[in-house]
């Protein structure tokens, strides 16, 4: 009875404790079913072969890009900054997630999607 101000203060560290154990558990639990799925491989792939396929194109050339995986029935989304020369692919959500990778054209890049497949139009 003395002391509530310590019980208090032990009680508060212990609570930030395990919101913190919960949220390192969940990052953990993403990235294991995101390497079991096979999602980021995927990411990797495509966003390699995406840049190899630009990087060969000729102007006037007009990229399709199927972009649904069929195991994880996702949508991967393609943003491509041309500022950087850099194209990302994300499954589902935010850039944050995806994967990068640089590219070297130095044509205009013009991006659209349409259904299942990215529209990417090398001018």
């Amino acid at each position: 009875m003395l002391n509530k101000r310590g019980d208090i203060q032990q009680l508060f560290y212990s609570v930030m404790y395990m919101i913190l154990a919960i949220f390192v558990l969940l990052i953990l639990f993403f990235y294991v079913r995101n390497a079991a799925s096979g999602t980021t491989l995927k990411q990797q792939i495509l966003a390699k072969q995406i840049a190899l396929l630009i990087d060969t194109a000729q102007p006037g050339t007009t990229l399709f890009i199927y972009r649904y995986d069929e195991k994880s029935k996702t949508y991967f989304n393609v943003d491509i900054d041309e500022s950087a020369r850099e194209i990302t692919v994300s499954a589902g959500g935010g850039k944050i997630l995806g994967y990068s990778y640089n590219f070297f054209s130095s044509h205009k890049l013009e991006r659209s999607y349409e259904g299942a497949y990215v529209k990417i139009k090398v001018s």
